[in-house]
């Protein structure tokens, strides 16, 4: 007994992660990806850099605005899903956005405990977080929100530590804008493609 008060708050969170990982994963096989909100288009993109290397134009995808990053990355493990045979590579993009809903699950928890120095906070923050029907739905399908909200999360969490240690570290900078500004290159092009943006309103596949 004195060994689980002791270790509760870990217990709880172990608890909560395994929760948020296990209904992320039912989805990952569960869920059609085309369900999502655009879900066409997004799955356009990822097949668009999969299958030809490159980015699409706006021409191609009215979400070609979007930052690349995720799609870089999903194209990627699209590509080693099939090479390594399996029979349907979108599952392996959906593992990988389970994957993202926990992590995000998990920094959501960490940003309360950052924030508030309370254990118990921090662990309901992650378990409202796990179980929150709009949490479970941006990790149910290959969308790019996800990705950069786990990314804004670990720079807010950065942030904080940066200013409670009371001094700045150059390394803490270069690290808090590289996960700010990940996704920000190609955000920078949307401008220059407004109106090509109209030019395909109905996303594949849908």
């Amino acid at each position: 007994m004195n060994w689980i008060n002791r270790h509760r708050w870990t217990l709880a969170w172990i608890a909560v992660l395994g929760l948020a990982w296990a209904i992320r994963l039912h989805n990952a096989f569960a869920y059609n990806p085309y369900w999502g909100y655009d879900g066409g288009a997004h799955l356009s993109y990822i097949e668009t850099i999969a299958h030809s290397g490159r980015l699409p134009a706006p021409s191609e995808n009215y979400l070609a605005w979007h930052e690349p990053l995720f799609y870089i990355i999903s194209a990627g493990i699209f590509n080693w899903a099939r090479i390594l045979g399996l029979q349907d590579p979108w599952i392996a993009v959906q593992i990988f956005q389970a994957i993202l809903g926990t992590i995000f699950v998990g920094l959501a928890g960490l940003l309360a405990s950052e924030a508030y120095r309370r254990p118990g906070l921090a662990t309901a923050t992650a378990a409202t977080i796990a179980v929150l029907p709009p949490a479970i739905f941006v990790s149910s399908y290959a969308t790019n929100e996800l990705l950069a909200h786990v990314l804004i999360l670990g720079a807010l969490i950065l942030t904080l530590r940066t200013a409670r240690a009371g001094r700045f570290k150059p390394r803490d900078g270069v690290w808090i804008g590289l996960l700010a500004g990940l996704d920000a290159p190609n955000r920078a092009r949307r401008p220059l493609q407004t109106k090509g943006w109209r030019m395909d309103r109905t996303p594949r596949g849908v």
